[in-house]
């Protein structure tokens, strides 16, 4: 409350309380308020059910709308009405997704922790509890690649996009392309760049979790670099063009090979995001294909 009321005056007047005990459907409750001066006690069986509930009585009572194009304000000299009647509403939906791997490649690209903070509290206010999470896929790579996969350094950063190209690198698209402000051709090589898109993936990924949501993180389908086979001996194998851009290789999910680098990446991706329920992947984005044809074998493999 205190973030999204940079006054600080929220947080004294509305008082909120978890209670597990409201049953097995995800709900809230409004109610007068049971603290001297209060104006309202929210009451909810969930984090996100807490959250969504604030926001209710934010919309519904105080006539306050926290918008992209507003997202904190200063409540001290606005009216916050005393609730006087109990109101009760359930949540029937059990998986509240949001994003997509393209929303990375906008703005979000720049994105600092503070426009993040902002946007998570606005994602925890709207009930969201399965947001997508890819800031720092390009420090996960790096790592595979460095480390599991006898890149150097320099080979590995010439795999990863620019920031404006992630999103459609993390769909199997491209691969470098924009990491550099001279050519346009080069990956990313700024160590600074990795360091702090894990650090931001952290921070990213411990509020979220910290507000009762499970991150949806970038999973391992079979993408690889163009000379993969070359560095590591494992099969990998070119698919069509997208854009105009040559397509990363891909492993075919059914071979091997796949299921031991699947274990390797996903270790890499543990320490950077930690784990979760719930995984990200489009391997035949907008036309990607494999030799084998077993698309059902290998969707069921991945």
């Amino acid at each position: 409350m205190n973030r999204i009321d940079t006054s600080h005056t929220l947080a004294t007047k509305v008082e909120t309380r978890l209670d597990t005990t409201l049953g097995t459907h995800e709900q809230f409750i409004i109610c007068p308020p049971e603290t001297k001066g209060g104006c309202a006690l929210i009451k909810g069986n969930t984090v996100s059910a807490l959250t969504t509930g604030l926001n209710w009585y934010l919309n519904h009572y105080a006539r306050i709308n926290l918008s992209w194009n507003r997202l904190t304000t200063n409540m001290s000299r606005m009216t916050l009405p005393k609730v006087t009647a109990t109101e009760h509403h359930y949540c029937n939906g059990e998986y509240r997704y949001y994003l997509n791997y393209c929303t990375f490649g906008y703005s979000m690209a720049t994105w600092s922790w503070q426009r993040w903070e902002q946007e998570i509290d606005w994602m925890a206010l709207h009930g969201i509890n399965m947001p997508l999470q890819i800031v720092g896929l390009e420090s996960v790579w790096r790592s595979f690649l460095m480390k599991d996969c006898g890149y150097s350094e320099t080979q590995a950063e010439a795999f990863v996009p620019g920031p404006a190209y992630t999103a459609w690198w993390g769909m199997n698209n491209l691969q470098g392309w924009g990491g550099d402000g001279e050519d346009q051709s080069k990956g990313v090589t700024d160590n600074a760049w990795y360091e702090r898109q894990s650090r931001l993936a952290r921070q990213i990924t411990n509020r979220e979790r910290e507000l009762g949501m499970e991150p949806v993180l970038p999973g391992y389908s079979g993408m690889v670099p163009t000379d993969f086979t070359e560095r590591t001996g494992h099969a990998a194998e070119v698919t069509n063009r997208w854009c105009g851009f040559s397509r990363p290789y891909i492993q075919d999910p059914t071979d091997k090979a796949f299921a031991e680098c699947a274990a390797k990446y996903y270790a890499r991706l543990q320490k950077v995001m930690g784990t979760s329920k719930y995984y990200s992947m489009d391997p035949f984005h907008e036309g990607g294909t494999i030799s084998s044809g077993a698309y059902a074998e290998g969707y069921s493999a991945i």
